[in-house]
């Protein structure tokens, strides 16, 4: 069934904006698992696109061309390039950059959303936005994109969906927030989740017994997360006017 949207949140996983229902009544589309719609904002939804590039477009893609959408907000974590970023910190790209050569500049609508958050009273930094293929896992990778691209953070998402926005005439703008900063270390992370954000467990299992002090950071991982989904709602409330 298609729809029109005139607001539509996406997001690349499950836990970025797992806060939002707790604020929101939130009815899951019938047709559509990775979809759901705002009870009390008609045209208004939350879209779950996935990780990664590729996946991430190829479901946005899929979905544009079935579905009418006015404007887009793309919120989700994000990585710091930048040493004096700090985790939590919310994030507002000027510019988006890919590891495929692709660059784009926002202008009109970015600066509607940098001010809605500004009236809500929330602290930002703003720069460019660098979207890699793959996860910069250690300092030396992320100092290295810094200075190639002159970045000051990194995602996985933000270029592909940005592009099938721009090549579609619907409105895009976008805002991270910062999950790990550059002297943090995900080497031993691994990638929990599948493709569409689903953390599986025997995939935490498995990192875990190949690093056994992975342990002792998972306090700190939850806590990051929980930074990540209270900015995302705070963001929200400030998109909705509240």
């Amino acid at each position: 069934m298609a729809h029109n949207f005139e607001k539509l949140f996406v997001f690349a996983l499950k836990n970025e904006w797992q806060e939002l229902p707790k604020h929101y009544d939130l009815e899951r589309d019938s047709d559509n698992k990775f979809l759901w719609h705002f009870s009390d904002h008609p045209g208004f939804a939350i879209l779950q696109v996935g990780f990664g590039s590729q996946n991430a477009a190829e479901h946005f893609s899929d979905f544009v061309q079935n579905n009418k959408i006015k404007e887009v907000i793309h919120f989700g974590a994000a990585g710091g390039l930048a040493t004096e970023q700090k985790e939590g910190e919310i994030f507002l790209p000027h510019k988006i950059l890919s590891d495929q050569g692709g660059r784009m500049v926002l202008e009109a609508p970015q600066f509607r959303l940098v001010e809605k958050i500004r009236r809500a009273g929330l602290s930002y930094s703003a720069g460019t936005l660098f979207t890699s293929t793959h996860v910069l896992k250690n300092k030396s990778e992320k100092s290295a994109i810094a200075k190639e691209h002159q970045a000051t953070s990194v995602d996985m998402e933000s270029f592909p969906i940005a592009q099938i926005c721009f090549k579609n005439k619907i409105i895009y703008t976008s805002a991270r927030v910062i999950f790990d900063t550059i002297n943090d270390n995900l080497e031993a992370i691994g990638e929990p989740s599948d493709q569409n954000g689903n953390v599986k467990i025997t995939r935490v299992a498995t990192n875990i017994a190949k690093h056994p002090s992975l342990i002792i950071k998972i306090p700190s991982l939850k806590r990051k997360a929980s930074l990540v989904q209270n900015q995302i709602v705070a963001m929200t409330k400030a998109v909705l006017g509240e």
